[in-house]
């Protein structure tokens, strides 16, 4: 699903519920959730595969032991990965907080992952620069040309609209 019909689809279901639906993506994926869903799902954990620490913690919590802990967010999780130097769950945790207009708080995770030589993370650092919060066209156009170096074509053809959009 589109990042537009994702959004359309949580307007509408905030409507009929009375519940804030979000958009969320994860590997490329656009869906909607609601605040009761977000916890690790299987397909979720799935998609961060280098986080193996994770699956048994949640399937602990989900089998209802006593006096066991409330299951984790998403968020808490992949914020403790990332915390943790986890590459994969620095550039998901990134990417998530572009995708949701929380772009000053992605840089962090996004620079950590570029850091470590995640090539995503330098389209992502481009597309978070462009944020109306940040509006750092220079910088945008730093990070994706450097992704376009690593062989990012998509970061090559966003840098040319910047490029023309601001006549630089």
């Amino acid at each position: 699903m589109t990042r537009h019909e994702a959004v359309q689809k949580a307007k509408e279901l905030a409507v009929q519920t009375g519940k804030p639906h979000r958009v969320s993506q994860m590997g490329g994926e656009w869906s909607v959730v609601t605040p009761e869903e977000e916890v690790w799902r299987p397909e979720d954990r799935a998609k961060i595969a280098n986080t193996p620490s994770v699956v048994p913690a949640l399937d602990l919590h989900r089998n209802q032991i006593p006096d066991s802990k409330p299951v984790p967010t998403k968020y808490a999780v992949l914020e403790a990965h990332a915390e943790s130097g986890d590459v994969q769950a620095q550039l998901a945790l990134g990417e998530h907080l572009v995708a949701t207009g929380q772009a000053q708080r992605a840089i962090r995770w996004l620079r950590e992952a570029a850091g470590l030589g995640e090539q995503r993370a330098f389209l992502l650092l481009g597309k978070a620069y462009t944020d109306p919060a940040l509006n750092d066209i220079p910088e945008a156009l730093k990070w994706l040309d450097r992704a376009h170096a690593l062989g990012s074509s998509e970061a090559s053809s966003y840098a040319q609209h910047l490029r023309r959009q601001y006549n630089l």
